[in-house]
């Protein structure tokens, strides 16, 4: 299954009538390039979950970085060319 497949069905599971109505998720380009997603955990199973900083740098062009901040989660900062 590739990424953006996985992330249909994870955002389609979370979805509850009220749920998906909330600024749950955003998505926005990076200037490096690259893009960001960020998600809302408020009031989600994974919102006290403990989650580790997450840092991949295959190189200057492919990585990826995640973390979880105040409930939400940033990343992946991913980069590919």
């Amino acid at each position: 299954m590739d990424v953006l497949s996985w992330f249909q069905e994870w955002y389609s599971q979370q979805c509850d009538g009220d749920w998906e109505h909330d600024d749950r998720i955003t998505i926005q380009s990076l200037d490096n390039p690259g893009w960001m997603v960020v998600i809302n955990l408020l009031d989600m199973e994974l919102e006290d979950k403990e989650f580790e900083s997450l840092k991949i740098e295959r190189s200057e062009n492919d990585w990826l970085h995640c973390k979880v901040e105040t409930r939400f989660l940033e990343g992946p900062e991913v980069l590919e060319t």
